[in-house]
């Protein structure tokens, strides 16, 4: 039979994370939910600081452009 070297791999990570619990599922089921939010919290600050540079960069060009038409 084929072994697919993914899935294995992919097994063998999931079972040293549930070893790591005791194979409790409401341990690993906290566990995740824990990793999930880290996961979005993480997303949120570098969208809120891309936001903000952004801002910071609109800011700047709109401050050039106003001085250069007052130039004009």
């Amino acid at each position: 039979m084929w072994v697919d070297p993914i899935v294995e791999e992919t097994r063998s990570i999931r079972d040293s994370i549930a070893s790591r619990f005791d194979y409790d599922i409401l341990a690993l089921g906290a566990y995740f939910k824990a990793q999930k939010a880290t996961t979005i919290s993480s997303a949120l600050i570098k969208v809120r600081s891309r936001k903000s540079r952004l801002k910071k960069k609109l800011t700047e060009t709109s401050t050039e452009h106003k001085a250069f038409m007052d130039d004009c």
